[in-house]
């Protein structure tokens, strides 16, 4: 996994196989990292025994993901 481009970040590397780039950047950075795509930083939790701990982190803001993922618990 390349640190991507200074313009795209890792959109190209992303696109050309998501998941092979995702597990790569698990073994490289751990079960939460953060993304560059585009002009969008995306942070990722490949770790779902993870999502409750960080979702209560103050410096994370979950709240218009967890709409998406669970619309009926809000």
């Amino acid at each position: 996994m390349s640190g991507g481009s200074w313009l795209w970040g890792n959109a190209a590397d992303f696109a050309r196989d998501a998941v092979s780039f995702l597990h790569d950047a698990q073994r490289r950075h751990g079960n939460v990292f953060t993304l560059r795509l585009i002009n969008q930083y995306v942070t990722m939790v490949m770790d779902p025994h993870s999502y409750t701990s960080l979702s209560n982190e103050r410096n994370f803001d979950f709240e218009p993901i967890q709409k998406q993922v669970h619309p009926l618990s809000w």
